[in-house]
């Protein structure tokens, strides 16, 4: 018997506040930051004239910012937001050697700095905190940076050359990429309270090189912690 009123005064509790989170004609406003796992589909460097490349691999970055999420109904409710978003790529180690000279490539890597804008659709699913959600987000390119350790040598242990070179340029970048970025974001969150958490796969629908028509995007994932203001 105490343990049903237990369980009863719980869902007393508890039901109100999932009522007022989801409660039609509020307007909230969600900090938040959070960490990305980010690549350049399809994209590679050449290595030499042999054809030796190496492929992209994925990054970690971070993300910021800011979302306005307004309830319409008590399941559907919509977001608008700007986003600073650390992106881009890496590269493994590569080393080749011929007996007697070598050439080494130190974690190649390339940065991508964008301000999004991700416009959601938001669907509560039932009043369990949970929400799925999907839309669309045009990005800025802020600025693009290559890091390329290159190293060159002979068998015997002396370097001919050191430093951030070689076939992949180092140094900012970039005039090489375009400047807009279209995606399309699709997610889950959940909220407890005033806190919420926010998986979030953007889905890169345009070329991200300018004068390469290589059909490489940008790829995505985003984890982002929030706290919610009511406006």
């Amino acid at each position: 018997m105490k343990r049903n009123l237990a369980i009863l005064l719980l869902a007393a509790i508890a039901c109100p506040c999932a009522n007022a989170q989801n409660e039609p004609g509020t307007t909230k406003i969600y900090p938040r930051i959070g960490v990305n796992l980010s690549k350049l589909t399809a994209d590679a460097i050449l290595i030499d004239d042999n054809g030796t490349t190496l492929d992209a691999k994925y990054r970690f970055g971070f993300t910021a910012g800011a979302e306005v999420k307004h309830q319409f109904a008590t399941a559907f409710a919509a977001s608008a937001g700007l986003l600073y978003s650390m992106q881009g790529t890496k590269y493994d180690d590569y080393t080749t050697s011929d007996g007697e000279n070598y050439i080494k490539f130190t974690a190649p890597k390339m940065t991508l700095h964008y301000i999004n804008m991700p416009i959601l659709a938001i669907f509560d699913i039932g009043q369990t905190g949970i929400s799925a959600k999907f839309g669309i987000q045009p990005g800025y390119l802020l600025t693009a940076k290559s890091k390329n350790f290159y190293e060159a040598g002979t068998s015997d242990g002396s370097r001919q050359s050191q430093g951030d070179q070689g076939t992949a340029a180092s140094g900012t970048v970039t005039d090489v990429f375009n400047r807009f970025d279209f995606s399309i974001p699709v997610g889950i969150a959940y909220e407890y309270r005033n806190f919420s958490i926010d998986l979030r796969y953007n889905i890169g629908l345009t070329d991200t090189y300018k004068y390469i028509d290589d059909n490489v995007r940008n790829c995505n994932l985003s984890l982002m912690l929030g706290y919610s203001f009511t406006l």
